[in-house]
């Protein structure tokens, strides 16, 4: 009992020490990069979010760490206790590395977002790109920490030299067993820094359109129309292929069919289509014609060319063109409407 007090105030004072060592890093860090971003950096309220809690873990253990290696070695709980806390404070080096990864992500993807020029598949692109790399420098960081774990105890150094004198096959061995992953590992990265592929884009795959919620280092999640999410893996992507429409930009062309009879007033349907286009808020002005695709089997067929900003404003506009039109012809030209003809010959 008459060492307790001495012992506290050791660990007191190093807990007190790092504290100031670290705050007085900080300080100094902000100082020598006053003039630059680096400092506000460190000030947004996303960065302290993510490596507040983190940070004052790792302080804390940090300075219990050192104010153990100050008291006597020899005693068992001692030996324990400095395992114990060299393996929380690996831990929370861990949580910070990854935190520190989060808010990077965060701080980038703001940026990115807060863009207003018109490059938006750019801007797409890059969160796509900076997500995945966040997500493959997490795994590192969580794969090297379980490694610097298991390596504060003596049996498995022990064992590591063996497991390296066999890394050749085991490697073919986990290869063959997880071939399945890491392809969809390999397919992740390709969809992501190859352009193929970015959140936001609207695609078409398996006969399902949505929008790309969300790409991950195995799968690629679709929110679908109806608020469905489809979720496929990243090879799928590359072996069967997919649809675009979104891949060289936002503004999109869509069609819209009508089956008529031979006797529709063209002209007329025309010069409805441009009033009914010049109208809506969802035309963007690049493409509103009409033209006669096809003539066969008695029908003909109309097409009407539209086009919009985006795939959102597309399907709208193109449920006003056909109902627009619907009821224009049933209000001025019902007899364009398709017909079974029958022709009686008497003999």
């Amino acid at each position: 009992m008459s060492d307790l007090v001495p012992r506290s105030l050791v660990l007191l004072f190093s807990i007190g020490l790092t504290v100031l060592l670290i705050f007085g890093c900080a300080r100094l860090l902000r100082y020598l990069f006053r003039d630059t971003g680096f400092a506000r950096s460190l000030t947004m309220p996303g960065v302290v979010r993510f490596v507040r809690a983190p940070f004052r873990t790792v302080v804390a253990i940090a300075g219990i760490n050192i104010a153990l290696f100050g008291l006597d070695s020899q005693k068992d709980w001692v030996v324990y206790a400095q395992h114990a806390v060299k393996i929380a404070l690996i831990v929370a080096i861990v949580w910070l590395l990854c935190a520190v990864a989060f808010a990077i992500e965060s701080m980038l993807i703001e940026r990115y977002e807060a863009v207003t020029n018109p490059e938006q598949v750019r801007v797409r692109r890059s969160i796509t790109q900076i997500s995945l790399l966040r997500r493959m420098a997490v795994v590192a960081v969580v794969f090297l920490g379980a490694a610097a774990i298991l390596a504060t105890f003596s049996a498995f150094r022990a064992v590591g030299a063996g497991l390296l004198a066999s890394a050749g096959i085991i490697s073919i061995v986990v290869g063959i067993a997880a071939q399945t992953t890491l392809s969809n590992v390999f397919a992740g990265i390709h969809l992501a820094f190859s352009n193929m592929l970015r959140v936001g884009d609207v695609i078409v795959i398996d006969g399902e359109s949505g929008m790309v919620d969300d790409i991950t280092l195995t799968t690629v999640v679709v929110h679908i129309w109806n608020d469905r999410r489809l979720i496929l893996p990243c090879s799928h992507f590359i072996e069967h292929g997919f649809e675009n429409w979104t891949r060289s930009g936002q503004p999109i062309s869509g069609e819209v069919h009508f089956d008529l009879d031979w006797t529709a007033p063209f002209d007329d349907m025309r010069a409805e289509l441009n009033r009914v286009l010049a109208e809506s808020p969802l035309w963007d002005g690049r493409t509103g014609s009409m033209v006669v695709s096809d003539a066969v089997g008695g029908n003909i067929n109309v097409r009407f060319d539209v086009s919009a900003a985006d795939t959102f404003a597309l399907f709208g506009l193109r449920n006003a063109v056909r109902e627009a039109m619907i009821t224009y012809l049933a209000q001025h030209a019902p007899h364009s409407f398709p017909k079974t003809r029958t022709e009686l010959i008497r003999e």
